[in-house]
């Protein structure tokens, strides 16, 4: 980063210099498992926990930012209140199982940006990527394909729409099939 009071640009590492207004840095969470590890629970990234979030010891539960389900660590606030309500629905005796999807949406709001995403976004090995982006308009969409099929997507403001994560076809107007230009709201470009 370069700039005394405030980030004003990016420096690469062959020296290129990229100007900015905003930067956004995602670090994520990092669950604090000293004393889960101390307890003698299996931990991994996080807590491990089975669908009735339950732990290595039946007699302890955990949920959100610690909690380590099916190799995921969500760290996201809706993922941690549903963990928590199918803790208490067993601590209470029920035996009631948390149907985690495997993508959950996360959506960034600060300093006047509004970020979505949905889904799949870092794409796998032959995944295609389409980016449509306006600096101008401050707008920003990302789409992730699979074999021609929606498996995710970020947009950010005045872009956000709800939609469903379910693989569904994405259909280009041929004049803009192959087309590669990196602004402009109806030109698609691939990356």
């Amino acid at each position: 980063m370069v700039g005394e009071q405030r980030a004003e640009a990016l420096r690469l590492n062959d020296g290129t210099r990229v100007p900015l207004d905003i930067l956004v840095m995602c670090i994520g969470s990092t669950p604090r498992t000293e004393l889960a590890k101390q307890a003698g629970l299996d931990v991994a990234s996080g807590v491990v926990v089975d669908d009735h979030m339950r732990t290595s010891d039946e007699r302890i539960f955990a949920v959100g930012d610690v909690a380590e389900h099916r190799g995921q660590v969500a760290g996201l606030w809706t993922v941690a209140t549903e963990q928590a309500e199918i803790a208490a629905q067993n601590v209470t005796g029920a035996e009631v199982a948390w149907s985690a999807s495997t993508e959950f949406p996360a959506r960034l709001k600060d300093v006047g940006l509004d970020v979505l995403s949905i889904g799949r976004v870092t794409p796998a090995a032959g995944d295609e990527v389409i980016v449509d982006e306006s600096p101008a308009a401050r707008t920003y969409r990302k789409l992730v394909l699979d074999d021609g099929q929606l498996v995710g997507q970020a947009r950010s403001k005045y872009e956000i729409r709800r939609i469903g994560t379910a693989k569904c076809p994405v259909v280009r107007p041929k004049s803009q099939q192959g087309q590669s230009t990196r602004s402009g709201l109806s030109r698609w470009s691939r990356s």
